[in-house]
């Protein structure tokens, strides 16, 4: 695993922070929590652990029930961690989904030197680590609470004042969340909808606007189309096999749809 040398040429090294909180839905538990943390490529690594230690702790503090990291770390699929760093709806809710969770918090991080101080006894250093955060609700996919905490940490080494403001900012974060409210009452799921056997671009843009205009679907947002398929996420205020009937009473471009998993429905032009 790669470890952190001098800080000197890597001010601004990405920290990625995937916390899947599960809410207990049992009286008086508490959220339960699994932690993943990533480090560029490198999805398990000691200076990154600093930042999930202190949040970790926080998490303890206030009565969530954190998992074992290592359930996470057996998440084979990196793709699908990627993407939901990335904002992928339905990859929140496919990793949720993995774990049975509620909610998910993801928080990319970094640092960055802000100042060295010459001394008769010794160079002092700051460091600053600043964090985005998003709370997503699994079931839907959508953020219903975003910050950008920072923290700074000093030390007599750049590696001793960035690992100082991670473990700050982590408490930060910590502290923030569980101020958070994980309702995610009235919320719409997020459905991922792929088409195939479309003619050209006008038969897929003719399609989301017929399906957008329906009664139940508050969104229908393209999100790639190549070689006549169409790739979409669907919000809708109904359950998916609601969604896979309406698709197929479609008028302008009759479908029929092929298979129904998850968060996701499979349709052909007919």
């Amino acid at each position: 695993m790669r470890r952190m040398g001098s800080l000197t040429n890597s001010l601004r090294r990405l920290f990625l922070l995937l916390a899947t909180l599960i809410l207990g839905m049992a009286l008086g538990q508490g959220p339960k929590t699994l932690v993943l943390v990533s480090q560029g490529e490198h999805w398990w690594d000691e200076e990154a652990g600093l930042y999930e230690a202190a949040l970790r702790e926080e998490l303890l503090q206030g009565g969530f029930r954190v998992l074992d990291a290592a359930q996470v770390q057996r998440v084979a699929d990196r793709q699908l961690l990627t993407r939901l760093v990335q904002g992928d709806a339905l990859a929140a809710i496919t990793l949720a989904t993995n774990f049975k969770a509620d909610a998910l918090v993801v928080s990319r991080v970094f640092t960055s030197r802000v100042l060295a101080t010459q001394t008769n006894v010794a160079t002092f250093y700051t460091y600053k680590a600043t964090a985005d955060v998003r709370l997503v609700m699994a079931s839907t996919g959508q953020v219903v609470g975003s910050w950008s905490p920072s923290q700074t940490g000093t030390g007599t080494s750049e590696r001793e004042a960035a690992f100082a403001a991670l473990r700050n900012l982590g408490r930060q974060v910590g502290q923030e969340l569980r101020k958070q409210n994980f309702s995610a009452s009235g919320a719409s799921p997020v459905v991922r909808l792929t088409v195939t056997g479309l003619k050209g671009f006008t038969d897929a843009s003719v399609l989301l606007r017929e399906l957008g205009a329906q009664k139940g679907v508050v969104s229908a947002e393209r999100k790639s189309f190549a070689n006549g398929v169409l790739e979409a996420e669907v919000v809708f205020q109904g359950s998916v096999d609601e969604l896979a009937a309406l698709l197929e009473s479609l008028q302008l471009l009759p479908l029929e749809v092929t298979e129904v998993s998850g968060f996701a429905i499979e349709a052909r032009v007919r």
